[in-house]
């Protein structure tokens, strides 16, 4: 079993509407030795409109963050949330420059000391590890069968290229989910759209531009033949997942997952333990598709 304690931002999202992710994360880290550490008194990353509104609020919320994932002593901190991984990637690669440190380190009224030391990863990138991946192999108790994915991981998981850690994944093509999941078993459909964007917080500001994004993701991944919908990025599942809530009435039918909601699965753990059971579309027969590893 790997042993790895890790430092953990789980984001806003996480402690709110995306707890199944946050769930099925740490019983998948947990079962599998990697320990994750959450750092006291984060603040929010900054979501998808602080970089845009104020860089330097959006400097200074980043900066605090991976301070205090210093102070911890830890030199690595993954976040599961898009957003989250995006910001605090971005930020770290601002405080490599020592005058943006400086200036970061008024703005939070505290020294950072080897801030600019700290590694940021999307949870994606951890578990695809070598060591992680195949620990996370000999860890399954079932496998899928007869499961159709697709892996929807959104615009931000793997873009820009020069911020993102995922260096193996292609923005246009990623692959490192497919690959995960394929490992379990469950046949993961090639598609058109797995790094397109869902219309992000168009939603709330704009919803009719989000619902032809929306409407495009969803169309597409119904249209490879695909059971389930895997998603990396917890505005990517509430833009989904609210979207075909608004359309089951024309028939449109399909779950939309964390990707670790479905490893959690095959380690054996149960769909309430994963939250699968607070999907809006939660009458996916899972059990059917599971077989004895």
């Amino acid at each position: 079993m790997v042993s790895k304690p890790i430092a953990y931002f789980p984001g806003c999202s996480l402690h709110g509407l995306a707890k199944p992710f946050d769930t099925s994360t740490r019983l998948v880290c947990n079962k599998i030795g990697i320990a994750l550490q959450e750092p006291d008194d984060w603040n929010c990353c900054g979501a998808t409109s602080a970089h845009s509104i104020d860089h330097t609020l959006n400097l200074a919320l980043g900066a605090r963050n991976l301070n205090l994932v210093a102070k911890s002593m830890s030199n690595t901190v993954t976040a599961p949330c898009a957003a989250c991984y995006s910001n605090l990637k971005r930020s770290s690669l601002e405080l490599q420059n020592p005058q943006k440190r400086k200036f970061a380190s008024e703005l939070v009224d505290d020294d950072l000391e080897n801030v600019e030391n700290v590694n940021v990863i999307h949870l994606l990138e951890l578990l695809s590890e070598t060591s992680i991946s195949n620990e996370i192999k000999a860890s399954l108790k079932y496998r899928f069968s007869d499961l159709n994915v697709v892996c929807y991981y959104g615009c931000l998981t793997v873009r820009p290229n020069l911020e993102s850690d995922l260096e193996s994944d292609s923005s246009e093509n990623p692959q490192s989910m497919d690959r995960l999941l394929g490992a379990l078993g469950a046949d993961v459909r090639d598609w058109s759209h797995k790094s397109e964007c869902c219309g992000g917080s168009h939603s709330l500001c704009g919803p009719e531009l989000a619902n032809i994004r929306t409407d495009e993701v969803l169309r597409q991944a119904i249209a490879s033949g695909a059971d389930v919908i895997a998603v990396a990025c917890p505005l990517c599942h509430s833009n989904l997942e609210f979207r075909l809530h608004a359309l089951q009435a024309r028939g449109k039918q399909i779950p939309v997952v964390f990707f670790t909601q479905l490893i959690g699965l095959a380690m054996g753990f149960t769909t309430k333990e994963v939250g699968l059971n607070k999907l809006l579309v939660n009458s996916f027969p899972w059990r059917e598709k599971l077989t004895l590893a």
